[in-house]
């Protein structure tokens, strides 16, 4: 099931995405990697680089040695660790949670079949779905809060409107009264006029 479809679930919806990426990091971490890397290669270097410039922040930097180690990579597997970091840096850098659901749904695809993550450091994993998780939980927060003012507008709306009808109820009780004295007058008079 494409994690966009899940973005239309109710409120525990971004509960089971949580649950859903705990999973598959425990699933990642637990596979045990193997390092086909070798530690005295440029493709080394460059994951070091690549690593060192994630942990601080500089995702654009990150991106680029992953690209360049991808693109120097023989092995498969440092292939697919060159991938691994390149879906990582996208879930890093997406604004939404559709953006990181997309990154994700990717970053599924990467990992799949032949292309298991062996090497990857699962760190870069657990920061992309930490930042993911944040933003469906700040989107959630703003949408309960939408919600929320919504339902104190229509209530202050039905306490304005209950106020004009017990208003006009009130105006309705004081117009038959007065048209009942009038009635009451009128027909004094026609007495009167009967009678004279």
């Amino acid at each position: 099931m494409p994690l966009l479809r899940m973005k239309n679930e109710v409120s525990t919806g971004w509960q089971m995405r949580y649950l859903l990426i705990c999973l598959i990091i425990l699933g990642l971490t637990l596979t045990g990697c193997k390092f086909a890397v070798s530690p005295f290669s440029p493709g080394m270097a460059r994951l070091e680089k690549a690593e060192q410039a994630f942990f601080k922040g500089d995702y654009p930097g990150a991106r680029e040695e992953f690209t360049l180690m991808l693109e120097m990579a023989t092995h498969p597997d440092t292939r697919t660790t060159a991938q691994y970091g390149i879906a990582c840096v996208d879930m890093m850098t997406v604004k939404t949670s559709d953006e990181f659901l997309t990154a994700m749904d990717s970053f599924l695809q990467t990992s799949t079949g032949d292309n298991r993550c062996r090497d990857m450091n699962p760190q870069l994993l657990i920061m992309a779905v930490s930042h993911g998780t944040a933003l469906m939980k700040a989107e959630q927060d703003k949408e309960q809060k939408q919600l929320l003012s919504r339902v104190a507008a229509l209530s202050a709306t039905e306490k304005k409107y209950k106020k004009e009808r017990l208003k006009m109820q009130h105006l309705i009780k004081t117009l038959q009264h007065q048209i009942s004295a009038l009635e009451s007058i009128d027909q004094e008079r026609q007495e009167k006029r009967k009678t004279q």
